[in-house]
């Protein structure tokens, strides 16, 4: 008895050293980084337990939002150009709800107000059928002919423009069947690839590399806010939540709310600020050649997002912009970038130069930074393998064990899954594009999706924020392999980032919420989405044609996008090489060197990792990133010595998602307004 006894309080003592050791090990890993304010926090206690979010409110809030946010959101689309309510689709649906609790004396969980806000924001894009009256319209556009792409179109991807489906605006056709069928396949097969390849990134980075991810907290801390304000106690989170509503709600009446409402009654709506940004790229290009420059507007983003951004990050990205005022002009001056002229204005400019050279070091850049992520998750591997050999434990993944109680499911199940996913995704494309290099559709579902999926996961992890991808990647594998046809362009390739369910699975894992809510949610958006979609889109397509006078934003855009779309798809497929001659492999290489000397230097000098990840960034707007400076400046210099540092922590996501609800608020009424002004107009008495 008293050997068992003492092998029990063996095992127990080694237990408690190996998790010192591996907590010594992530707060050393953190400082190098530079996120050392996380170091000593916890947003949560470990013993917290995981509750399942999904109620009969998820499915009432469903089914508001398809019935009163969805048509609003479509409304403003095609009115203004405003998808999906900005966000304020989540922020109304869940204040609402927490009104209701809060009147009819029960408690919403924080479980089920993430849930909640999850599924107003999947509800609230407008659905499917959206993309398909945007087919629609291609099929006829002027463009597409001219380009002599309408024959080409393939009838799985939308009807001809001869079919009656076409002609009399209406889904009701048997030649949508074929459409709508694929859409199915190749979205549960991307749901399939969510619940594998994501669950298995989440894990790695959540849970082996235990990465601070620090603007996943918003959505979460704001869920847990509103949750809170149901109980009868006081909670410093709906305090701070009401402070950043109260902002959101002044700032975007005067940048968003005015426009709206006098757009509702004037024929030109009242900008105090230009709407997006205000452009000086004109005034400085006589001595910044080459140089785009503007203020984004909407001041109050850049401010708040430097409370929360990591301070090496924002602190690289200001000095990346301070150079790019000396970079630009140099590679004007020494011919790289040799397509910039006098007048090109913001957009213009920054187009030209990543034509010119941007582009191709772009690629290498992230190149450098995928190889630079696989040897970190190596040495964490490696690290974590070393630490239970130790204790005399098996080595492998085996060693990653989920919290209990989060309902998380085997690793070999989740690869399984994505292999399945993955197996799918190659056949399906294979059988859509009989003559198209079954090896490049391997490469593309086997390496470069999944690393780009793990390198933005791991980037939104440290940064929350920077994300890779190598750009025209599809374009110059179609020159480059001298395909011909059309049909390329329309099948559903694996080219897919899954970093974003890497993020919903880390909110999910703050707010304490079982995984299975997320496979429930996810079931109930997808039919209702479809159903609302279905129901509004008909709707407006019937009322009017699409785009026309009556929806002024498409009649204005889509003609323009439509003359992009075909242009892109001819000048490739035709062989027209100027998007090749764009690629120059010397600037690739550059990009690659570039940053891997810069990594080595900054981690030789032991500069924090974070800083590394700021300034490899393209040159970006120097108004934007000082404005994100301040706000870090602002937060670390004063709020975090007067509220102290944890408090400041648990502070900004809160605040953050205040002042998106206030926003949401302010966009909602401005929705309400311009419909009811519609109507009204509208009417012939």
């Amino acid at each position: 008895m008293v050997d068992e006894l003492t092998g029990f309080e063996e095992e127990e003592r080694r237990k408690r050293e190996e998790e010192e050791r591996r907590r010594r090990e992530e707060v050393e890993e953190l400082r190098r980084l530079g996120l050392g304010q996380y170091a000593d926090y916890q947003w949560h206690p470990e013993e917290t337990p995981y509750e399942d979010g999904f109620t009969i409110r998820s499915i009432i809030g469903a089914i508001f939002v398809g019935l009163v946010i969805m048509p609003g959101s479509i409304y403003l689309s095609l009115v203004l150009g405003i998808s999906g309510l900005q966000g304020a689709a989540e922020w109304t649906t869940v204040v609402l709800f927490t009104e209701l609790a809060k009147r009819s004396f029960t408690v919403l969980r924080k479980q089920e107000q993430w849930i909640l806000y999850g599924v107003a924001g999947a509800m609230a894009g407008g659905g499917l059928f959206g993309d398909f009256v945007w087919r629609a319209y291609l099929v006829q556009s002027p463009f597409t002919a001219g380009y002599g792409i309408t024959p080409h179109i393939p009838g799985w991807w939308c009807p001809p423009p001869s079919s009656e489906a076409i002609a009399q605006r209406t889904f009701l056709h048997k030649d949508w069947l074929p459409v709508i069928g694929l859409f199915w396949l190749s979205f549960a097969i991307g749901q399939m690839d969510r619940f594998g390849l994501g669950y298995i990134l989440f894990r790695l980075t959540s849970d082996v590399e235990r990465l601070p991810f620090p603007l996943a907290p918003i959505a979460a801390e704001g869920a847990t806010a509103l949750a809170e304000a149901t109980t009868k106690g006081e909670s410093w989170r709906w305090q701070v939540f009401s402070t950043g509503t109260v902002i959101g709600v002044i700032f975007n009446f005067f940048y968003g709310g005015i426009p709206a409402f006098t757009g509702a009654i004037m024929t030109r709506p009242i900008q105090l600020l230009p709407i997006p940004f205000i452009d000086l790229t004109p005034s400085v290009e006589n001595f910044l050649p080459a140089t785009p420059l503007a203020i984004n507007s909407y001041l109050i983003g850049p401010i708040t997002m430097g409370f929360i951004l990591p301070y090496p990050v924002v602190l690289g990205g200001f000095i990346a912009s301070c150079a790019g005022l000396f970079i630009n002009p140099i590679l004007f001056k020494v011919g790289i970038l040799h397509t910039w002229r006098p007048g090109l204005g913001f957009i213009g400019s920054g187009s030209v130069n990543d034509l010119d050279f941007w582009f191709s070091y772009s690629i290498g850049r992230n190149l450098a930074i995928a190889a630079i992520g696989i040897i970190a998750v190596i040495q964490v591997l490696i690290r974590a393998s070393r630490r239970r050999d130790e204790v005399g434990r098996p080595r492998g993944l085996r060693f990653i064990a989920p919290p209990p109680g989060r309902g998380d499911y085997p690793l070999k199940l989740a690869l399984f899954i994505y292999i399945v996913a993955l197996v799918s995704q190659v056949y399906l494309n294979h059988k859509l594009l009989p003559t198209f290099p079954l090896w490049i559709i391997i490469a593309y579902g086997c390496l470069y999706s999944p690393i780009v999926s793990y390198v933005n996961a791991r980037l939104y992890g440290l940064t929350g924020s920077l994300s890779v991808g190598i750009p025209y990647l599809f374009e110059a594998t179609i020159l480059l392999t001298r395909y011909k046809k059309f049909d390329v362009w329309f099948a559903p390739l694996p080219i897919y980032d899954q970093s974003g369910a890497v993020a919903n699975f880390k909110q999910m894992d703050l707010v304490r919420c079982k995984i299975i809510s997320l496979v429930k949610s996810t079931i109930l958006t997808t039919v209702l989405s479809f159903i609302f979609s279905f129901v509004f889109w008909s709707f407006f397509w019937k009322l009017a044609p699409i785009p026309s006078i009556y929806y002024p934003y498409v009649a204005r855009m889509w003609p323009i996008n439509a003359f992009w779309w075909g242009l892109w798809r001819s000048a490739v497929t035709t062989g027209n090489a100027w998007l090749m001659q764009a690629f120059n492999i010397n600037y690739v290489i550059a990009g690659f060197g570039i940053n891997m000397v810069l990594y080595g230097i900054l981690a030789a000098l032991g500069v924090p990792l974070l800083m590394f990840y700021g300034l490899i960034g393209v040159p970006g707007n120097i108004f934007d990133s000082g404005l994100t400076l301040f706000g870090a400046l602002l937060g670390k210099r004063y709020f975090m010595k007067r509220f102290g540092k944890d408090q400041w922590i648990r502070y900004v996501p809160v605040l953050l998602a205040g002042i998106a609800c206030g926003s949401g608020l302010i966009m909602m009424l401005g929705v309400a307004v311009a419909m009811i002004s519609k109507a009204v107009i509208s009417l012939p008495y």
